[in-house]
Formats: structure tokens, C-alpha cells, sequence
């Protein structure tokens, strides 16, 4: 675009014309030694608008405001080339929210004749709009007592933040929100506590949201 914008002035310098521009508010005809000045001034700068248009993270501000400036091109001042800034109102990007977290966990049974089959646990921990969301799924056999899912946070203290009691039948799925909390780390364990035999708290699945 520049390219051809030099070779139009440089056909009005050929033709003897002058070319308008505008200097402090004011218009000024460019002819003869100063016209070629300007062009001159305009074609040095050119490789340097080539090599920066090739680079994706800039944006060439030198347009035909540049061009006209009689102060830029009859003083020898470089042609402006500056990268665009970003704007305040820029709309921000969204955030990708982290992909869901999926454990698979298995519970012993309760002592039988014949033995009862584990209890075969899917637990799928994500981030959602106000909080964490977690869903238990048993694949297995029934409970056969109340069980504890326990959330707590992922930090020195280790807080417990949400339990829900549960006996859950074949197939049957419990799920429930954490709810954010303004100025908490949300990094949270999930802990699947039976009650029919002793497991030491451990992180059965983990997510951090935020």
C-alpha cells in the first residue's frame, strides 16, 4: 500500500505538480528539491514497514497521515512506525475452566459367604460457573452402610468443606457444588469414607478451580 503511494507522489514530482500536505494545521504544497526529499525520506523507510508487517504481534501505525507530515518528511525525522497499543476497553479473553477430573475408586465389601462383589466407584470432580462440582457414581454392588464423601481443601491445614452421607444402591449416582468462597484457593481432595471398614484419609480425586 505505502509502495504504491510513494510511486503516485513520485509520478507528481515526474509531472512537475506539487503535492498538498498538511503542517501545524495548515496546508502546504510540496515541489521541486523538497518533493524529492519526501519521496527519498519515504522509499528509506519502506523496508523497515516491510519487515515489521511481517511480524504477527505488531501493528504498522505509519498511514498516509504519517506520509503527509511536512514537518516528518522535510526535516529527516524517521516515518513513525510504533506498535499499536492495546486498547482499556480490549474485551478480555475468556478463561478456559480446567477439563473435568475422573477417578475410579474400589471399596471392599462387608465379610460374606459368598463374598460380595467391590463396590466400583467413578468420581468426576469439575469446575462449574459458581464452584467445584462433584459426582459419585457406583458401578458396583450396593452399599451395605452409610458411606461419607468428604471435600477438603488441597492446603496446610487440609479444611474439610462439604461431606455428604450416603448409601448408595447399584448404578445410583449423588452429586452436589462446592460453592466458591471470594479470596479462597479453590484446590480441593476428594475423600470416599466407608463406614463398614477403616480407610486412612486419603485423595481419592483432586481439582483446582480459579
Amino acid at each position: 500500500m505505502q509502495a504504491e503511494r510513494i510511486r503516485r507522489i513520485d509520478a507528481l514530482a515526474q509531472a512537475g505538480k506539487a503535492l498538498p500536505v498538511r503542517h501545524g494545521g495548515e496546508r502546504v504544497d510540496l515541489t521541486g528539491s523538497e518533493l524529492n526529499h519526501y519521496i527519498a525520506l519515504a522509499r528509506k523507510r519502506l523496508p523497515v514497514l516491510r519487515c515489521l508487517s511481517r511480524r504477527p504481534e505488531t501493528v504498522i501505525e505509519a498511514s498516509a497521515a504519517n506520509l503527509n507530515d511536512f514537518a516528518t518528511a522535510a526535516g529527516g525525522t524517521q516515518v513513525a512506525v510504533v506498535p499499536k497499543a492495546a486498547t482499556a476497553d480490549a474485551a478480555k479473553a475468556p478463561e478456559t475452566p480446567p477439563a473435568p477430573q475422573q477417578a475410579r475408586l474400589q471399596l471392599r465389601s462387608l465379610v460374606a459367604n459368598p463374598p460380595s462383589p467391590p463396590h466400583d466407584l467413578v468420581i468426576t470432580a469439575s469446575c462449574g460457573g459458581s464452584g467445584a462440582l462433584v459426582k459419585v457414581a457406583n458401578l458396583g454392588a450396593p452399599f451395605p452402610a452409610p458411606g461419607n464423601i468428604t471435600v477438603f481443601r488441597l492446603d496446610a491445614d487440609n479444611q474439610v468443606v462439604k461431606t455428604r452421607r450416603v448409601q448408595l444402591d447399584a448404578k445410583q449416582v449423588s452429586s452436589f457444588e462446592v460453592k466458591r468462597q471470594p479470596g479462597v484457593t479453590e484446590r480441593y481432595g476428594v475423600f470416599i469414607d466407608p463406614s463398614w471398614y477403616f480407610r486412612g484419609r486419603t485423595v481419592d480425586a483432586a481439582l483446582t478451580c480459579g
